[in-house]
């Protein structure tokens, strides 16, 4: 995952190099080259303190120079927007160098450029970085750092940094949205709504990414190979995360039925897209639980698509502003959910069920096992802990009616 931010951000660079410092972009490999010029890379890094994201107000440079205002519909991997301009035209695939904005980044957008050409640098081979360069990154960095809370304190970037946190009522809200019940959606994506055929996909992604409480490209890789039923719930196994690319911290974790409440129920949204999806099924050709490219990027549209079409009730019960909610809102949500239950699971059980470094001395000597994994599996499905219920089967068959 980190590795695909770097490349992300590296391409950033590459198209700013081409527009700004043509001979410092390799064109054989569609990359910048490596080393790069100094002063070159500090020109772009100073222009990357100001970020484009959606429903953004900025201003478009037009061909001729003049420059027109416009709102961010939505970005695509080649940092390319299609920009709404005030006089209702849409302007498509506009460039980020075509773009001025006044929203500062975070501290950590902007040294992630500075990760990112570590990693290119790493990757050339014996190339060094000269020590100009790493002096006058550091000095840039700490001076907007220092520049970061200033702004806060003046109120012209928000106090919270990142993605915050969904509730569980959010969460619930945002699993009947992925039905379509009670929300009117757009048959055309540029509008800002939500192809409907894409509603249950989105639905048994997000359930998934709650219960697991993994980022979202975990849930994009789930393989049919990895889910078996034990007992009484079903087993997915994540082969490895950001932080254990070996994997040898991986464990099947407990994923529990929840017939109280068809609409959060993880075998039962699962279920009905296995039986949907004919020519998904497991076989020698697809074993993998949703097929296509790029699944986790459709699934971000998707949920940028639906907080658009919400309605002053629904931001309500959402309780958030909508440019601080993302994919890594669910993960978050639910480890903060969980956190927050008197009496309920452990702190070291959520965090290796996240898959949170519990630090280097119990990192080694603590591993997940039965009973901490199985209670979290039951509070993050929506069962109460406070009710007889809690304890709950699944919904089954009578021994009566099983066949031999």
């Amino acid at each position: 995952a980190s590795r695909g931010v770097y490349a992300s951000k590296m391409n950033t660079a590459g198209t700013w190099y081409k527009q700004h410092d043509p001979e410092g972009y390799d064109y054989n490999n569609g990359c910048v080259k490596i080393p790069v010029d100094t002063s070159k890379w500090m020109s772009f890094m100073g222009m990357k303190k100001f970020q484009i994201c959606r429903n953004d107000r900025v201003q478009v440079k037009l061909a001729g120079g003049s420059t027109v205002s416009g709102i961010v519909m939505k970005g695509s991997r080649k940092n390319e927007f299609d920009i709404k301009l005030d006089n209702g035209s849409i302007q498509k695939k506009v460039a980020d160098t075509n773009i001025i904005s006044e929203n500062y980044c975070s501290y950590e957008t902007l040294s992630g450029y500075r990760s990112a050409l570590n990693q290119a640098y790493q990757d050339a081979g014996n190339i060094l970085m000269d020590r100009n360069l790493q002096a006058e990154m550091k000095q840039l960095l700490n001076g907007y750092q220092r520049e970061v809370c200033s702004l806060k304190a003046e109120g012209k970037m928000d106090a919270q940094e990142g993605k915050m946190p969904l509730t569980f009522l959010a969460f619930r809200m945002l699993a009947f949205a992925a039905l379509g019940i009670g929300f009117i959606f757009s048959a055309s994506p540029d509008s800002g709504g939500v192809v409907p055929n894409v509603l249950w996909y989105a639905h048994v992604y997000l359930i998934l990414q709650w219960n697991l409480m993994v980022r979202t490209s975990n849930v994009s890789d789930a393989n049919y190979q990895h889910i078996w039923w034990e007992d009484d719930h079903l087993k997915i196994l994540t082969p490895k995360q950001k932080n254990d690319q070996s994997g040898v911290r991986a464990y099947p974790k407990s994923v529990y039925a929840n017939p109280l409440d068809p609409i959060i129920c993880p075998l039962l949204s699962l279920g009905l897209w296995v039986i949907a999806c004919t020519s998904f099924r497991r076989d020698e050709n697809h074993s993998r639980l949703f097929e296509g490219a790029f699944c986790d990027d459709k699934f971000g549209e998707w949920l940028s698509g639906v907080l658009v079409t919400l309605s002053p009730s629904q931001m309500a019960t959402l309780a958030l502003d909508i440019k601080d909610i993302g994919t890594h809102s669910i993960r978050k949500g639910v480890a903060s959910f969980l956190s927050n239950i008197p009496g309920g699971a452990s702190m070291v059980a959520i965090f290796l069920r996240v898959g949170w470094s519990l630090g280097n001395v119990p990192q080694r000597y603590i591993f997940a096992g039965e009973g901490g994994d199985n209670l979290v599996g039951r509070l993050a499905c929506g069962l109460n802990m406070s009710k007889t219920t809690f304890l709950v089967l699944p919904p089954h068959f009578k021994t009566d009616f099983c066949l031999d």
